[in-house]
Order: C-alpha cells, then sequence, then structure tokens
C-alpha cells in the first residue's frame, strides 16, 4: 500500500507519517517549500502549489489512497484577508489534487481520506452531535467546514471513495491549542474562559493518527467524528490541565467581553460549544487509546523517556501519588509479613495439630486465620490513612501560597483605590470598584484565604502581630496594646502568610 499525504509535515501529519512507517506503509507526501523535499526508500516528497494550481504528477505513481490534511491555521485573527485565506487553502488543495488526477487519469487511486472538523456542528450546551446531524453551525467556522467538505464529495465523480475524519481539540504538547491553553497555568495565571460551560470533545494526537490508519485500513468511507469518547467542559479541561502540571487555579473565569477584544470574531472558536460522539467510529472496531481526559495529559505531560505517570509524578513531588505508592508499600508489606509469621509457625508442632482435624475443620482454620488476616491489614490500612490524612489536608490548603501572597498587595491597593474614591462625588464609580473588589477578596476567600482580625485596644502578640514601631500611649487603657492597624494580616488555611503590621502603645 501506497499513500499521498497533504500536510505531511504538520502536526496531525507527522503522527500519520511515523505510524505509517510502523505499520510498512510507503508514503509520498507533497510540500510547497521545495526545501522540505526528500527522498528515501517508501517516503518521498514532492512539490505542488495549490495557489497557482501547479502539482507534480510524479506524487501519484503507485498511490491507492490520499490523505488532505491540507490548510492554513484557524487559530489566527480572523480578518477578512486571514478568512478569504482559510478558505481557500482548502478548496484549492482539493481542486488542484481533483483536477491533476482527471487530467492525467489516474486509475490507482480507489480512496480520499480529507480531514475536516467538528466546527460544522452548531454551537450547543445540550446536543450531542453524531455524524447524521445535517445542521451546519451559523459561524464562519461552519462556512468553511462545510464548504470544504462539498470540494472533498467532487472526488465522488471519478469513482474515487471518500471518507470526512471531523477532527475535535487535538491534544498534544506539540502543536495545537493545548500549548497555548497550558501556557497561562503554567505561570499561575490560568483560568476557565466564560461560563467554562461550553463543552470541548477533544482527541489524543495519537488516536487521531489512528483513526486516519483505521479508516485506510478498514476501507471506511463517509463521515466519522475523530473525538474521545468523553467530551469535558471547559472548566473541567482547565482544572485537569492545572492539575496535571501542579499550579493552583486561583483566579476568577475570563470574561467574554476580554476575550472578544483580544481576539475579534477568532473568540467564537474558545466559546463555541460541541458535544460530539465518538461512537460511529467505536462501532467500527476503533479502540481508543486515550478515551479520558486526565490520563491524554498525563501521558503528554508526564509520561517522558518511558516512565508511567505515577513514575514522573513521584519523582516531581507528587505527595498524592506519593501516598498511593506508600500504600501498596503498606499491603505488601503486611502481606509479606503474615506469609513469613505464617511459614514460621507453620512448623512440625500444628502440623502435629491438623493431623488430627477433619477437612473441614481445617478448611474452617484456615478462613478464620484469613479473616484476622484481613482484619489486621483493614486496621493498619487505616492506621496508616489517619497518619497521613492531616499531611495531606494541609498541603491542599496551603497549595498557591507563593501566588496568594504575591497578590496580597493588589488586596492593599484595592483598600486604598476604595478610600479615596468614596471621597469623591462619583458613587457609581464607588460602586464599580468595590464590585471588582469583593469579588477578588471572594475568590481568594473560596481559595482558603482569611484576613486576621486587628483591631484598636487588641492585646499584642508577638506570635501575631508584627510591631515596627512605639508610640506613647494615648490613653492608660491603650498601653502596651495595638493602638493602630498599618497593614493587614492574612492566613491561609492555619498558617500565617503575612503578619499584621501594627503600632503599639508603650
Amino acid at each position: 500500500m501506497k499513500v499521498l499525504i497533504t500536510g505531511a509535515t504538520g502536526l496531525v501529519g507527522r503522527e500519520i507519517v511515523n505510524l505509517c512507517k510502523q505499520n510498512k506503509i510507503s508514503v509520498n507526501y507533497l510540500t510547497t517549500n521545495k526545501d522540505k523535499i526528500v527522498s528515501q526508500k517508501d517516503f518521498n516528497g514532492f512539490y505542488w502549489n495549490p495557489e497557482n494550481n501547479e502539482i507534480d504528477a510524479n506524487c501519484f505513481n503507485g498511490v491507492t489512497t490520499i490523505i488532505n490534511l491540507a490548510g492554513s491555521s484557524i487559530s489566527k485573527r480572523w480578518t477578512r484577508n486571514n478568512k478569504k485565506k482559510i478558505l481557500n487553502s482548502r478548496v484549492k488543495s482539493l481542486r488542484t489534487l481533483l483536477g491533476a488526477i482527471s487530467k492525467i487519469g489516474v486509475h490507482s487511486i480507489k480512496t480520499i481520506v480529507s480531514a475536516s472538523a467538528i466546527g460544522i456542528y452548531p454551537n450547543s450546551l445540550s446536543q450531542y452531535y453524531k455524524e447524521e446531524v445535517e445542521e451546519v453551525d451559523d459561524s464562519f467556522l461552519g462556512e468553511v467546514v462545510s464548504i470544504w467538505e462539498k470540494e472533498v464529495d467532487a472526488f465522488e465523480k471519478l469513482n474515487i471513495q471518500t471518507a470526512k475524519i471531523r477532527i475535535g481539540l487535538v491534544m498534544s504538547d506539540k502543536g495545537g491549542a493545548l500549548p497555548e491553553m497550558a501556557k497561562p497555568v503554567k505561570y499561575y495565571v490560568g483560568a476557565a474562559i466564560g461560563s467554562g460551560n461550553q463543552w470541548q470533545s477533544w482527541i489524543h494526537l495519537y488516536d487521531l493518527g489512528r483513526i486516519f490508519l483505521h479508516v485506510i485500513l478498514k476501507d471506511l468511507s463517509g463521515i466519522y467524528n475523530a473525538v474521545a469518547p468523553n467530551p469535558v467542559t471547559n472548566v473541567k479541561l482547565t482544572k485537569e490541565i492545572a492539575r496535571v502540571l501542579q499550579r493552583p487555579l486561583i483566579l476568577p473565569h475570563i470574561p467574554k467581553t476580554l476575550i472578544r477584544l483580544g481576539l475579534g470574531e477568532m473568540s467564537y472558536l474558545l466559546f463555541a460549544s460541541q458535544r460530539v460522539s465518538s461512537k460511529k467510529i467505536e462501532d467500527s472496531g476503533f479502540d481508543f487509546a486515550y478515551p479520558n481526559i486526565c490520563r491524554a495529559l498525563e501521558n503528554i505531560y508526564l509520561d517522558k523517556g518511558g516512565y508511567t505517570a505515577r513514575d514522573a509524578l513521584y519523582k516531581n513531588g507528587s505527595n498524592e501519588n506519593k501516598t498511593e505508592e506508600m500504600e501498596d508499600d503498606v499491603l505488601n508489606n503486611i502481606e509479606n509479613q503474615d506469609s513469613e509469621q505464617d511459614g514460621s509457625s507453620a512448623g512440625s508442632e500444628n502440623f502435629d495439630k491438623k493431623e488430627g482435624l477433619s477437612q473441614e475443620e481445617q478448611l474452617q482454620e484456615e478462613l478464620n486465620k484469613e479473616k484476622d488476616k484481613f482484619l489486621r491489614l483493614f486496621a493498619e490500612f487505616e492506621n496508616y490513612k489517619r497518619r497521613t490524612s492531616k499531611e495531606r489536608m494541609d498541603l491542599f490548603k496551603t497549595a498557591g501560597q507563593e501566588v496568594i501572597v504575591s497578590l496580597l498587595p493588589v488586596i492593599d491597593d484595592f483598600d486604598r483605590a476604595l478610600k479615596e474614591i468614596s471621597k469623591s462625588e462619583d458613587q457609581e464609580m464607588f460602586k464599580g470598584v468595590e464590585l471588582i473588589s469583593n469579588k477578588f477578596k471572594e475568590t481568594l476567600k473560596n481559595k482558603g484565604l482569611q484576613e486576621i482580625e486587628v483591631k484598636q485596644g487588641d492585646s499584642f502578640d508577638a506570635e501575631i502581630h508584627d510591631a515596627i514601631t512605639q508610640i506613647p500611649a494615648p490613653s492608660k487603657k491603650l498601653k502596651g496594646k495595638v493602638v493602630d492597624v498599618v497593614e493587614k494580616g492574612f492566613k491561609l488555611g492555619d498558617k500565617i502568610i503575612r503578619h499584621p503590621k501594627v503600632v503599639v502603645g508603650n
């Protein structure tokens, strides 16, 4: 078998090429960059320029299947020129292929498998889309995908079987959307977008490449959704990225208006909700390697150099996974101890006793022994969980301490701003700033931040308060007491992360 791949040097194309090599499938590929043309055994490059309808006809030699991945990236601002480029790159590439096959009269090509996108499905929080849905989203992306697929259908006029693979959000650290989503999380400014309730149907890059090969090898035709069986909301996806990268999420959701200001019409990609079914491809016999987002992200970010996700997490200091490993050790140690004890005690003395027991009595004795072993094992495990629970809870309470500490000056600035704005007559501005301030404080409060209450007249406590100066007490009652609070103090859980700065009377 020999395939011709367009877009072979892209993210998805490189994955498919690697899988083809593993499956002993010869590859011809088309590129617009002559510097990327190589000639190797079972891997040969050819030049084409769809913009000018140019193509090296030798690319079709011996080819039975075309995999079409050509198309300009949609992840750039949707200006008028970029919109035109996005659409033309998809239409012209297919028309160049079709025109060349018609002109030359290539008879070896039996199938074309073309990339498409789930963006064709209407934006919805409640619908569950299967391939049979004919309704098209009224966005620019819906229009592009609809035209794109119609161009693929034109190959049927040449008796070439067609298959269209509607691709979801591709999960890979090598390119695509995931690195851009992970970047703010890595720098402690990650947050869900908009409401965060929009559905995101995703797929691991490895599974996507396997779907293309599956369609080819099974000789499938028609439309297939290339998405994992378990779509997630934007909130869930953001939380899973943060979990795997071991970063806290402390900021509120990013408002739609802010995203629209930055990205314009392209912001639709971030807010669109498509909950898409994978049942059809699964019913054809395809088995997903990564059906769940948690395992997919662990594989992408943690399974390096042959290590498992647990190995990588353990080495990086993940307490949760250390706990799991310690739990296994506890179980193994107890089992080993029991087996050793059983072995040592099952000497001649016990053997003599068993000689006089019936088979039923022997079985009852063994059952009692197993019950005892189980009870001791259960008790030891419960003790272990109690010993470690406090440590784990403390860890969760203080997660992201550094980030929260860095945000404390913002709280101070809000307080100063409100104090000054209150002096003006602009009450609407005051209410607006107050609303933002309260929302910000409430968000941090939900993450465990608490203000340390200090007021004039409180007894000075060196363990809690930070005395910056002493002044003559205004009254005898304030001698040795807090006279004024210069800077508020805060706790994260039960831990003081900033001591309140006070003035003490003497």
